[in-house]
C-alpha cells in the first residue's frame, strides 16, 4: 500500500505543477523534461519494494520494460549524453533499445494473460488488443507512439487486477508503478494537445 501512495503524491505533485502553470502562464505545461527521471523514481522505488517484499519474476519485468523506457526517452539521454554520443545513440542504438523494450513489454503482458487464462480460458480473448497495440506502433510510432502502449498495458492490468486481485495477487504487485507512469503519460499527451 506504501508504494500506491507514493505513486499518487508523485503523480498528483506532477498534475499540480501543470495546474499552477496554468494560472501564471494560461496554459496547462506539467514539467515534461522530468517526465523520464519520475518514472526512474517510480521504478527506484519499486526495486526497493521489490527487494523487501521479495515479488514475483513478473514485477521485475515490468520494472525492467519501464526502465529501458525512462532511459530511451529524449530528454534523459539529453541530460546524460554528449551530443555527439546522442547523435550517435540515435542513428544506430535507439532502433534496438525500442525492440527490445517492446519484447519485454509482450513477455510482461503475455504472462499476465497467461495467468489470467488459467483463471478464466475467455480471457486469450484480450490478446487481440495486445498485438493490435503492438502493430500499431510498429506501423506508424509517430501517430501510435508508445505512450498509448502504456497506457493500453495500463488498461488491461487494470481490468485484470479488478477480476482476479484476490485469486493472484502476485501479479499484480507493482502496477501501481505501470499506473502511475500511464497518469505522466496521459497527462503529457493532453498537455501537448492543448
Amino acid at each position: 500500500m506504501q508504494l500506491r501512495k507514493v505513486v499518487s503524491i508523485a503523480c498528483l505533485t506532477y498534475i499540480v505543477y501543470g495546474i499552477t502553470s496554468a494560472f501564471q502562464l494560461g496554459t496547462f505545461l506539467p514539467p515534461i523534461p522530468l517526465k523520464p527521471f519520475i518514472i526512474l523514481f517510480f521504478i527506484i522505488i519499486g526495486f526497493v519494494f521489490a527487494l523487501r517484499s521479495k515479488v514475483s519474476l513478473i514485477s521485475y519485468i515490468l520494472l525492467s520494460w519501464l526502465l529501458l523506457f525512462a532511459l530511451n526517452s529524449h530528454a534523459f539521454l539529453e541530460v546524460s549524453l554528449k551530443f555527439e554520443t546522442f547523435l550517435f545513440y540515435e542513428e544506430h542504438l535507439s532502433l534496438y533499445v525500442s525492440l527490445i523494450m517492446m519484447l519485454i513489454f509482450l513477455w510482461y503482458n503475455t504472462l499476465l494473460l497467461m495467468g489470467a487464462v488459467k483463471v478464466d480460458k475467455r480471457f486469450w480473448l484480450l490478446f487481440i488488443p495486445l498485438l493490435v497495440m503492438v502493430i500499431f506502433h510498429f506501423m506508424n510510432s509517430y501517430l501510435f507512439p508508445f505512450s498509448y502502449v502504456i497506457m493500453g498495458s495500463a488498461l488491461l492490468s487494470y481490468m485484470l487486477e479488478r477480476k482476479l486481485e484476490e485469486r493472484l495477487p502476485k501479479l499484480f504487485e507493482l502496477t501501481s508503478i505501470l499506473y502511475g507512469a500511464a497518469i505522466i503519460e496521459a497527462v503529457e499527451i493532453i498537455s501537448l494537445r492543448l
